[in-house]
């Protein structure tokens, strides 16, 4: 709101910083990371299949779920006795991409800690339905036509 007698004024830009490391994010398939809101990420994991195997991202993140830098190194665990689990690894600024494959069918979840920092607060994913191998919908290929192996360059 304006008298008409003054002239607009605006603030100049401000420097918003992250704060310091206190927790991990994992985001499954179907997730993607939401800094700032209530649970730090939007979406619902997706449906993976016994022996398939997915990628999960281990973020480092302030009280507010915005990304922070670090080197700590992380493990994943899971509900599921057969998973197949990576080895530890380190965060390369502050972020780190594992390969997971479930080895029971049935709902699962994965959790990351932090190996280096015990203090600095795990994180578990949404339960993850987990679908035995062959039970999902197969849809064939349309279009295009058969190649033969002989032809294979």
């Amino acid at each position: 709101m304006t008298d008409g007698s003054k002239s607009l004024s605006a603030s100049p830009s401000i420097t918003v910083n992250p704060g310091s490391f206190t927790k991990l994010q994992i985001l499954v398939p179907g997730e993607t990371a939401s800094p700032g809101s209530s649970t730090g990420k939007t979406g619902a994991p997706l449906a993976q299949f016994v022996g398939g195997s997915f990628t999960v991202t281990v973020n480092a993140v302030d009280a507010n779920w915005n990304p922070v830098t670090s080197t700590d190194v992380v493990g994943i665990t899971s509900t599921d006795g057969t998973a197949t689990l990576p080895p530890d690894a380190a965060l390369v600024g502050g972020t780190q991409s594992f390969i997971v494959s479930f080895g029971t069918a049935g709902g699962q979840t994965l959790t990351a800690s932090d190996i280096t920092n015990g203090t600095r607060t795990s994180d578990t994913s949404p339960t993850i339905t987990v679908n035995a191998a062959g039970t999902g919908t197969v849809t064939p290929a349309t279009g295009g036509s058969a190649i033969s192996a002989d032809d294979v360059g």
